[in-house]
């Protein structure tokens, strides 16, 4: 009898876990709903000032690519990578590009993290940019330790969603 209890016991925190599980899955699939699809941004930095312009591109899945408008001039690559909701309509985000210094022509690894959230206008947030380096031996996700840190600065950011509207 005591086997028959613990049996249906466990059943019982199994199921809670599922519907709980559930519940978290729904979330993120309606921040994601309503985060998913591409935004022009205007990127402004900490004194308000304007930096440059975006295209942002957040596909169902998570996944992010952010094409910026300064790119050639500041010798770096398109952003990529991975979207999580905090939310509804709140996320995270972190990107991985590669480039190249000015001040001496090395290459880095350029990790931004952005906070976003929506709204019926479109998105708005802020984007932490962080350099590092060595590229042959430094992992800014994992571990920077082994990586020299060149903080670039906080930026604000506001962006609408491009519709294929007919004209």
């Amino acid at each position: 009898m005591k086997d028959l209890f613990d049996v249906r016991r466990t059943c019982f925190v199994l199921l809670g876990l599922w519907v709980t599980g559930s519940s978290a899955w729904a979330q993120d699939d309606s921040c994601m709903n309503a985060l998913r699809g591409t935004y022009l941004l205007t990127i402004e930095d900490a004194s308000g000032a304007f930096a440059s312009r975006a295209i942002m591109s957040i596909s169902a899945d998570g996944a992010v690519l952010v094409a910026d408008s300064r790119q050639r001039t500041d010798r770096f690559g398109l952003q990529i990578g991975d979207l999580s909701c905090s939310g509804n309509a709140s996320a995270r985000s972190v990107t991985l590009d590669f480039g190249r210094t000015e001040a001496d022509g090395e290459q880095d690894i350029a990790r931004s993290d952005w906070v976003l959230s929506n709204d019926e206008q479109g998105i708005s947030g802020k984007v932490d940019v962080v350099l590092y380096q060595p590229v042959e031996s430094c992992d800014p996700i994992r571990d920077a330790s082994a990586c020299v840190a060149d903080p670039q600065g906080t930026f604000s950011f506001s962006g609408s969603r491009l519709t294929a509207d007919p004209r």
